[in-house]
């Protein structure tokens, strides 16, 4: 006896899936009122839920599926969450591990049009183009169009520099660069294009896209941040900072830089997803840094930015018969 069934939209998944991921905390693991998260979200660490401020800025809100390890959550009295889909308790472990950061590198390097940079460079992304400036390539505000193939990658590197004093004395010295990326995009990323680094990528300013898809559902502008370490909101982005791409860190979190000092700096939109091995803080609960607000990109379930690292051992479909 024999049956077919037939699998249509088969593909694998990527860790542009989730709208929030991650493995551990750094500090106290606290959702604040009026955080929201439009996407589906897994942690493996226990999920609390602060009452300081809720009832000016309502119950955290969950509009997809919520998975998380432990068998319960905490909650302050009135501050258990609105859950659109419902929480799965118990849930099997997942890890971040498999991230192959020297498999993006030779990824990279096979197309023509891939972008290796050595060193640390500051990226800012224009329309199709973006201004680098990298000091190993002698680069300042270097014009460069987008990639084909939509990846450019910051490897390690070392180089030597020469100085010379009054007299004309040379010393040499070794500067060793980690490979970290200074991104900014205000006026908006028309393409698509993922920034990888093999240590940081921090966060100077806006980054959007060309065509906006929460007003445009045919936009195809898209982008991601991987990041071997950490991607981090400097102090020199602006408050109710708008970030429009999804972000991955393996070996350390998102956050922002000295979250719990000065005052408030309002809203932090994400509209794409972050998945990262430790869940770095973004502000204090209602006193310093930023509010949560965390949209997925609907559009990465089945098309993610260029080279997008995938989760081991999962597949989705679209439907199946038979």
């Amino acid at each position: 006896v024999s049956h077919t069934v037939t699998v249509h939209g088969l593909r694998r998944v990527s860790w542009a899936r989730y709208s929030l991921w991650y493995d551990r905390e750094a500090t106290s693991l606290y959702f604040a009122p009026g955080d929201s998260f439009k996407g589906r979200v897994y942690s493996k660490p226990q999920m609390r839920f602060s009452s300081s401020g809720l009832a000016t800025n309502g119950k955290v809100h969950f509009y997809d599926k919520v998975w998380t390890v432990p068998s319960s959550v905490q909650y302050d009295s009135g501050a258990y969450p609105i859950l659109d889909y419902g929480i799965v308790l118990n849930a099997t472990a997942q890890s971040i591990a498999s991230v192959d950061f020297a498999d993006l590198k030779a990824q990279t390097l096979a197309s023509p049009s891939g972008l290796v940079l050595n060193g640390n460079a500051t990226i800012v992304l224009e329309g199709t183009t973006m201004k680098i400036t990298n000091i190993p390539n002698g680069w300042t505000n270097r014009v460069v169009t987008i990639p084909e193939n939509g990846i450019v990658y910051a490897k390690a590197y070392s180089y030597t520099k020469t100085t010379y004093d009054y007299r004309g004395r040379a010393t040499t010295t070794t500067v060793n660069e980690a490979g970290d990326i200074t991104v900014s995009g205000p006026t908006g990323l028309n393409g698509q294009l993922t920034l990888v680094s093999e240590n940081d990528i921090n966060i100077v300013g806006h980054i959007r896209y060309a065509s906006n898809p929460e007003t445009n559902p045919n936009s195809d502008d898209k982008l991601g941040l991987v990041a071997q370490d950490s991607v981090v909101v400097q102090t020199a982005a602006p408050n109710n900072l708008e970030v429009y791409a999804h972000i991955l860190c393996k070996n350390g979190g998102f956050g922002v830089y000295n979250y719990n000092t000065g005052s408030s700096r309002g809203t932090l939109k994400i509209y794409g997803g972050i998945a990262n091995l430790i869940r770095n803080a973004v502000g204090t609960v209602g006193s310093t840094g930023y509010l949560k607000n965390y949209i997925f990109d609907s559009r990465f379930v089945r098309n993610p930015p260029p080279f997008y690292p995938k989760v081991t051992d999962e597949v989705e479909w679209d439907w199946w018969e038979g």
